[in-house]
């Protein structure tokens, strides 16, 4: 009899599940299979990863400039005062700041007065409505005796102001020091117009009143752009405050092609020398004071680089004083200042007969009145 053993066979264990990753897709969507394929992979390299360094300020390249752009001019040398004539820096400054309670001339007081009677002391009455300043009796002769100490300006000296306006500067340098030719020449025919009604009775009281000097003064209405130099003038004065560009560039090639030697002006030597190329050097500096208006300007001194540069020849003289009617053969002269020259030469009545002239030509021009034209019928 055989014996029987229970034998207790185990059943097959089972694979274990992973748990399945929880996809964020929406239910109902059928799942990705993944490929099967697999991409070779890419052997490494080798070589170690040479690390990124960025250059310091002094290794870094400068971008180099176009051929075509022009290098701006060093104008650091033209900036510092120039020690001439004798004088220092510092003593420029000491006489500038010595230039207090000044006293005009009894005849420029007087001229003043004639001028603030017509006009008051800001001067309006312009057209379009621009704003002019106008420079104080002291801030003028400020102005006045720097010219006298440092540029030369005396009695032989002939003086143009650009932008003349009421022609206070021009009515000045006429009494103090009573220059041999002041010009001023104005575009805007209102502020020219309000001029001769200045220039008329100080010319009138130089031929009555004793303490009155004849005073070689013209004013006139034109345009800068008609000249092509500053020739006769010795001493160019602009207050340039708000001229536009175009105007500098075209006064830097006149005064570059003229024999003046002067310059004033109330921009500074980066824009007069620098930026337009005008030939000069910087004198001296000095604050001005304007009437109706709180802020001050600076008035700059300039002389002509290297002397004066003589045309042809001709030994020419800066500060001659013309004797004649007829315009000295020695001194250049521009064709659009030779009339006005001309009448200063000729004596203070033939100036007061032109400006009379001018001002009865100008109440008879009036408005101009508009015409109502008929009316035409309409042929078809």
């Amino acid at each position: 009899k055989r014996s029987s053993s229970t034998i207790s066979v185990s059943p097959p264990s089972s694979p274990q599940k992973t748990p399945k990753k929880k996809s964020n897709d929406a239910p109902g969507t059928p799942t990705r299979k993944k490929s099967s394929l697999k991409h070779p992979s890419t052997p490494k390299s080798s070589k170690a990863k040479t690390p990124i360094v960025t250059p310091t300020k002094n290794q870094r390249k400068k971008p180099s400039t176009p051929k075509n752009v022009k290098k701006k001019l060093d104008v650091s040398a033209l900036i510092t005062p120039a020690e001439d004539e004798g004088y220092t820096k510092e003593e420029k400054e000491e006489f500038i700041a010595g230039l207090k309670n000044l006293k005009p001339l009894p005849s420029t007081v007087k001229s003043y007065g004639i001028v603030n009677k017509l006009t008051g002391k800001i001067g309006g009455n312009a057209e379009g409505g621009e704003i002019y300043g106008e420079q104080t009796i002291g801030s003028m002769q400020k102005v006045v005796e720097v010219m006298k100490k440092f540029q030369n300006l005396n009695s032989s000296s002939r003086f143009i102001d650009v932008g003349a306006g009421l022609g206070k500067p021009n009515i000045h340098v006429a009494c103090d020091p009573q220059v041999s030719f002041s010009y001023g020449i104005e575009i805007n025919v209102s502020r020219w117009h309000l001029s001769l009604s200045h220039l008329i009775p100080i010319l009138r009281s130089t031929l009555t009143d004793v303490d009155m000097p004849p005073q070689k003064l013209s004013l006139e209405q034109g345009d800068i752009f008609s000249a092509n130099t500053f020739d006769p003038f010795t001493h160019v004065y602009m207050f340039d405050i708000g001229m536009p560009d175009v105007i500098f560039d075209h006064m830097s090639k006149m005064f570059n092609e003229a024999e003046s030697e002067y310059l004033v002006s109330y921009q500074p030597p980066r824009r007069i020398v620098g930026k337009h190329g005008f030939k000069v050097e910087l004198i001296c500096q000095m604050g001005v004071k304007m009437h109706g208006s709180a802020e001050g300007h600076t008035g700059y001194f300039y002389k002509r680089l290297g002397g004066v540069v003589k045309k042809g020849n001709v030994k020419r003289s800066l500060n001659v004083a013309p004797t004649s009617t007829s315009l000295p053969s020695d001194i250049p002269c521009d064709p659009l200042f030779a009339p006005a020259w001309s009448s200063v030469l000729s004596g203070t009545e033939t100036v007061l007969e032109w400006a009379e002239e001018e001002q009865r030509k100008f109440h008879e021009s009036g408005r101009s009145q508009r015409v109502r034209k008929k009316n035409v019928p309409f042929n078809v």
